[in-house]
This record gives structure tokens, C-alpha cells and sequence, in this order.
């Protein structure tokens, strides 16, 4: 008899959940689960020893200099004021500036043009749609 594959089983932190998700799953597959479980948290706990080892070495070496400073009469504020840092500006990015693409003629018989962005203008958008002209008409030749 086949075992048909489970979708996922969730992790959750709720036993329940978790109770309710194994109870249809074949005791066989849950102690492999358990295993791999198992050695995923192994793996997980000596990394972690491995960082808090590297970080306490580094926290010795930061100890041991400061100690050297301190002997030798420098302050940290030596350090900063005698130095010049380059100011980390973003570069600011320009926009493209985009012509003029469309004439149209306003209520006061000025002509102006739009680009293409943004609202469309009013004359142009009244003539749409009371389709007098199409988009098309208003462009610039």
C-alpha cells in the first residue's frame, strides 16, 4: 500500500496544530522526521557556539586595544577628531524631461502643450470624449 505524500506539515508552535496535522501520518515517517529534525537543531547549536566563540574573540581584541590606548594616553576622541570621513551622499537620480508631444488650444485661445504625462488636459479630454478629435489629432507634427 502506497503512502500518498503530504502537502507540508506546518510549523507551528501550537501542540494542538501539531496533533492534529501527525494524526493521519504513519509513526515510521514521523521518527524520520524526528531525526532530521533532530540533527537540523545539532547543526543549529553548534553554529551558534561558533559565533558566540568568534564574538567573544573579538570582543577580547577590542578589550586588548582599548587597554593599549588607554595606556598610551590616546582617547577615542582623538581618533575621530583627527580623521576626515567622505560624506556618503546618495547621488541623486535626474529625471528624463520629456518634451512637448501634444498641442491643444485652451478656453482663452492660447496654444499649450502637454507631454504626454500626468492629466490629461482638459480641452483635449472634452474633445475625446465627445469625439470630436482623437488623441492622435493633437499631436505635435
Amino acid at each position: 500500500m502506497a503512502i500518498k505524500p503530504q502537502k507540508e506539515i506546518l510549523l507551528t508552535n501550537n501542540l494542538r496544530k501539531i496533533r492534529s496535522q501527525v494524526r493521519k501520518v504513519p509513526t515510521s515517517l514521523l521518527d524520520q522526521l524526528l531525526t532530521k529534525f533532530q540533527q537540523v537543531v545539532n547543526e543549529r547549536h553548534e553554529s551558534d557556539k561558533q559565533a558566540q566563540k568568534a564574538l567573544a574573540e573579538h570582543n577580547k581584541k577590542v578589550e586588548k586595544y582599548l587597554t593599549m590606548m588607554h595606556s598610551d594616553g590616546v582617547n577615542i576622541n582623538d581618533l575621530v577628531i583627527g580623521s576626515t570621513f567622505p560624506a556618503f551622499k546618495k547621488p541623486r537620480r535626474t529625471r528624463k524631461t520629456h518634451g512637448p508631444k501634444y498641442q491643444y488650444q485652451n478656453p482663452a485661445g492660447e496654444l499649450k502643450t502637454w507631454n504626454g504625462q500626468g492629466r490629461m488636459p482638459k480641452p483635449i479630454r472634452v474633445a475625446i470624449e465627445k469625439k470630436q478629435k482623437m488623441l492622435n489629432d493633437f499631436l505635435i507634427k
